[in-house]
């Protein structure tokens, strides 16, 4: 085997890519007013929205343009239960377009009424083909926050990854 020759030329520069998708916002609460089962936690603020693409309606929904969004979302509370495992359940999802986003119910328990605020969180993909509302719903127990805390009682993380 002989030497190794002269490195050659470099090549072209390829395209450019496609820009990343430029929309988003973080939503959140900070109501401690109680939620009812299989209500709505309705967002009361968006804060750093980037792009115009994500809306917070008056009810506390979500709007969203066209396009494949991850949500990040979290609820915490105390929920009205008896202190049994089965009625002590912490449940949050996701609402789109008037129904349960299907892979979207996440839920934890505890078996005491002390009054711990149990907390949630879960990240699904939306693909938005038209467009639609996502709402982060209360699961099947009612639940209170405490008054005395102050802090994020829910809140979610929109963010694009492929506009349409």
């Amino acid at each position: 085997m002989g030497p190794q020759g002269a490195t050659g030329a470099q090549g072209a520069q390829g395209p450019q890519g496609a820009p990343a998708p430029a929309v988003g916002g973080y939503l959140y609460t900070t109501s401690t007013a109680g939620n009812a089962a299989n209500s709505i936690v309705p967002m009361s603020t968006l804060q750093a929205p980037y792009g115009s693409g994500v809306t917070l309606n008056s009810n506390g929904s979500v709007t969203l343009a066209p396009g494949v969004y991850t949500v990040d979302y979290t609820l915490q509370g105390d929920p009205s239960g008896t202190g049994t495992v089965q009625s002590e359940l912490v449940s949050a999802y996701l609402n789109w377009n008037g129904a349960e986003l299907q892979g979207s119910r996440v839920k934890s328990t505890t078996a005491t009424t002390a009054g711990l605020e149990g907390q949630v969180s879960n990240t699904v993909t939306i693909n938005a083909t038209a467009g639609g509302t996502v709402s982060l719903m209360n699961g099947a127990v009612a639940m209170t926050h405490n008054s005395t805390l102050a802090g994020i009682v829910a809140s979610m993380n929109i963010h694009q990854v492929l506009a349409y």
